[in-house]
């Protein structure tokens, strides 16, 4: 019975913690019968408990509250602020650079003197926790304190790959101004923050980080994948645009491990305009048939047909005469597979399937 009056109480102890509603914290408290003014120093048994399934403490939720009342009171009752964590390393610093509780933050860097770069579980750091918001005041406090921004999670990503992701340019710029040499760092599957940038198409950032690192701008991940194929996933053209004013239309033809050119990424994501694009830079009449490097001998036609991306097969139908690709619907891959029977690998796709056959309908008329 004791122990589900305290289990009850504890999940409400965290609550008032998380929100940081001190008084009624203080009050939770002293209804427990643990405490009083008299005694207000003490120890207190929720400050070691857990919750069952997170492993979160009020220690470790307080971070998020940004009550520096409430962590006043809980260091008078005796929390291990440097120490405590839950069961996925999080730590108070961690708690509170992730809410942007920068009034907590500020004191646990200051007041409770807590280490500036703990790692969690994954190895994230707090900056890496506020770079991926991400949250610039809580970045130079933390940066202010003398978190490395050179650390890496288990995957290899620092603070600035993080940034780049959400592509907030006080931050990312931050971030490579106290460690210019994120820029170049590749994480463990080769990706540089010129991939991660032209992925989400942060244009202006990808030109200003590859101004000073042209070099980037060519590099290739652990697949192959070089920014330019990023940029056209994610059928950013004014990516695209940042990339090939560097290493000029040759970017374009380049191939990925799978052999895989620009065409086909953004013919598998159905980027239209990309592609559009693409066909009047590549000077190959036969863009849209190529096979690049695949071990299948696959086309873009293809890959868009097997992905039911049926505006963009018009378009690489279409005669090159009239913008389009001129691609020819009959061409096989390696295994003996039409256009047609990419789309009816495809469910939903019977579009593609009544585009391709009209135009193989069209290609035949003149034989009949």
């Amino acid at each position: 019975k004791q122990r589900d009056s305290r289990g009850r109480q504890l999940e409400r102890l965290l609550r008032l913690a998380q929100q940081g509603d001190f008084d009624a914290f203080v009050v939770e408290d002293r209804v427990a019968g643990e405490s009083t003014e008299a005694d207000s120093c003490q120890s207190a048994w929720w400050l070691s408990e857990h919750h069952p399934g997170s492993g979160d403490t009020v220690v470790t939720l307080s971070g998020r509250s940004d009550s520096v009342r409430l962590l006043d009171y809980l260091l008078a009752r005796g929390a291990d602020f440097a120490g405590q964590s839950n069961f996925d390393g999080k730590r108070a610093l961690h708690e509170a650079a992730q809410a942007d509780a920068l009034a907590a933050a500020d004191w646990l860097l200051r007041v409770a003197r807590v280490p500036v770069d703990p790692l969690k579980r994954a190895d994230w750091t707090p900056l890496m926790l506020a770079s991926a918001k991400p949250f610039e005041p809580m970045l130079r406090l933390l940066l202010s304190h003398g978190a490395r921004p050179g650390l890496v999670n288990k995957d290899g990503w620092t603070p600035l790959h993080l940034a780049c992701r959400v592509g907030q340019p006080a931050c990312v710029r931050l971030l490579l101004a106290a460690d210019p040499g994120q820029a170049d760092r590749p994480a463990r599957n080769g990706r540089t923050p010129a991939h991660t940038l032209a992925l989400h198409g942060h244009a202006g950032l990808l030109s200003e980080l590859l101004s000073g690192r042209p070099e980037l701008a060519n590099a290739a991940d652990s697949c192959g994948c070089t920014p330019a194929m990023e940029a056209c996933k994610a059928g950013s053209l004014a990516c695209l645009l940042v990339i090939l004013d560097i290493v000029g239309g040759v970017g374009a033809d380049r191939w990925d491990s799978a052999g895989y050119t620009c065409l086909h990424h953004a013919a598998v994501c159905g980027q239209t305009e990309l592609c559009r694009y693409l066909l009047k830079l590549l000077p190959d009449a036969g863009a849209a048939d190529s096979t690049g490097g695949t071990r299948d001998r696959v086309t873009p036609l293809q890959l868009a047909c097997r992905e039911g991306q049926s505006e963009l097969v018009r378009l690489l139908l279409l005669p090159r005469s009239e913008g389009g690709g001129g691609a020819d619907p009959s061409q096989l891959d390696a295994r003996g597979r039409s256009a047609e029977d990419y789309a009816r690998l495809s469910s939903g796709s019977e579009e593609c399937r009544a585009v391709v056959a009209e135009a193989l309908r069209r290609l035949r008329q003149p034989q009949d």
